[in-house]
């Protein structure tokens, strides 16, 4: 009896240890607050406080100019949309203007089956001589709009491209501008600390701007 009160115990002991551990350590919780230089604007602190890897999650959503809306680059960003929504549109205008034009051409005979078209692709012979065929579906054909669907086509993956690598690079630009501006100003300095109490000496190493 006095075993399994004691493995209670410590399965009590280390859920309230673990859990007092997920309070301090909320991911949530406030950051905390470091000095920064009375010359240093907000735009310039946003500037220095952007991450790389927040960029990089932003651009999974599929927003066209997501990345440099989060760069702080607000008119490209605008850009950027409306060439994509103009690659958009030059697809659906290409595909209102392409018309049927027959079924794709085959090397091998074909056979249309509930209004579709399969060529008969021969796959082996028996003893017999008799042949068996695989079928593979012919798509119709299309003309008049490839040019619209097209340039479509290639305007959004630009738009996309462009968005995702200068993005990464104006972030990269804008953060290192900051701190090489403002880590020019940092000076090193110790400071003494004593502890009489304890009879312990020692210093704290600091940046001062």
């Amino acid at each position: 009896m006095k075993g399994n009160y004691m493995i209670y115990w410590i399965l009590f002991l280390s859920l309230f240890y673990a859990q007092t551990n997920i309070f301090q350590e909320e991911p949530l919780s406030e950051n905390k607050l470091y000095p920064i230089p009375e010359e240093m604007t907000l735009e310039e602190y946003d500037d220095m406080n952007r991450r790389l890897n927040v960029a990089i999650l932003y651009s999974t959503t599929g927003i066209p100019g997501i990345v440099h809306s989060y760069a702080g680059e607000k008119n490209t960003a605008k850009k950027i949309r409306w060439a994509t929504a103009g690659g958009v549109l030059s697809v659906i205008g290409g595909s209102m203007l392409s018309k049927e034009d027959g079924w794709q051409d085959s090397d091998y005979a074909t056979i249309d089956i509930d209004g579709i078209r399969y060529e008969k692709i021969p796959s082996w012979e028996d003893e017999s001589g008799t042949f068996y065929y695989d079928y593979k579906q012919l798509e119709k054909k299309y003309t008049g709009g490839e040019g619209l669907i097209i340039l479509g086509v290639g305007v959004i993956f630009v738009s996309y491209f462009y968005d995702f690598f200068h993005g990464i690079k104006v972030i990269e630009e804008k953060r290192n501008k900051v701190r090489f501006k403002y880590g020019k100003m940092l000076n090193l300095g110790f400071e003494p600390t004593y502890n009489l109490n304890k009879k312990e000496v020692g210093f704290n190493l600091s940046y001062k701007f």
